[in-house]
């Protein structure tokens, strides 16, 4: 194998290696993209958000799809069928009682992203509007405790779980805390 044989294979292999890198929750792309590398860019750092720290009793968590589907029983097969191919998962201990845990996903693409919210959208019957979020990027359910958050932006899907808050009937004392973790992640998403 000549010199210049060598050096093209090399800068062919450094492009690879660069391209990589860019796979996180950004718009279409089939470069490898590992759980670990993507949790580490929405992992929530202790107070990162005032008063939230990383719940000593739940362990942050990394996950291919297919380990998230074995994970939970199968029950994420809803998610690997529409594209997710790796997960985050944290659970984050606020003021008490109150609670979030945070799933971060990669789709892949925007397209696959959105059609997971759409879904899940639906499954939920998510109607409650998080201000100054549009209801076609993050919307949310009520709960007994609190409420479940859904959003996408770029090629990532999030849910979040408050709960601490009560049940959301009529005005959103959830929402403000939401929108803090919407931010979060949506300054997160490359």
């Amino acid at each position: 194998m000549g010199i210049g044989t060598t050096r093209a294979r090399l800068t062919v292999l450094s492009l690879l290696i660069g391209f990589n890198g860019l796979a996180c929750g950004s718009s279409p792309s089939s470069a490898p993209l590992t759980a670990d590398a993507f949790g580490a860019q929405y992992k929530f750092a202790d107070n990162e958000i005032s008063g939230w720290t990383q719940d000593p009793s739940d362990p942050y968590s990394t996950y291919t799809g297919e380990e998230y589907v074995q994970k939970v029983d199968g029950a994420a097969g809803a998610y690997t069928e529409k594209g997710c191919r790796v997960t985050m998962y944290q659970s984050l201990v606020g003021p008490d009682p109150d609670l979030c845990t945070v799933l971060a996903m990669d789709f892949v693409t925007d397209t696959q992203a959105n059609t997971m919210f759409t879904w899940k959208k639906q499954d939920q019957n998510a109607t409650i509007v998080i201000p100054p979020y549009d209801a076609s990027v993050a919307i949310a359910s009520s709960t007994l405790t609190g409420m479940n958050v859904i959003a996408h932006f770029k090629a990532s899907y999030f849910e979040l779980a408050l709960s601490g808050f009560g049940a959301q009937t009529g005005q959103c004392t959830a929402c403000p805390v939401a929108v803090q973790f919407l931010d979060m992640l949506k300054s997160k998403t490359k």
